[in-house]
């Protein structure tokens, strides 16, 4: 069975978050693409990239840091820890 694609509008975003597995190329495979279409939509956008593989290559606290300062640009308070 072949899946719908679905568009901007049925999916109702308003803010997207995109995550780059650097070790599977065919996850993500049109990413930037589709990154670039969202922004010229107008919609915030966010990516984030780590290697499922190897966890040495991912940076939690940057990553976290990047994440709480997209989340405030949009209005929200950063959780209290």
């Amino acid at each position: 069975m072949r899946s719908k694609t679905m568009s901007i509008e049925e999916l109702q975003l308003n803010r997207v978050m995109l995550h780059y597995n650097r070790d599977c190329e065919g996850l993500s495979l049109g990413i930037a693409e589709n990154m670039l279409a969202l922004i010229k939509a107008g919609f915030p956008i966010i990516n984030f990239e780590e290697n499922i593989e190897d966890e040495r290559e991912f940076d939690e606290a940057q990553t976290i840091t990047r994440i709480d300062a997209f989340m405030e640009s949009l209005g929200f308070d950063k959780l209290e820890e």
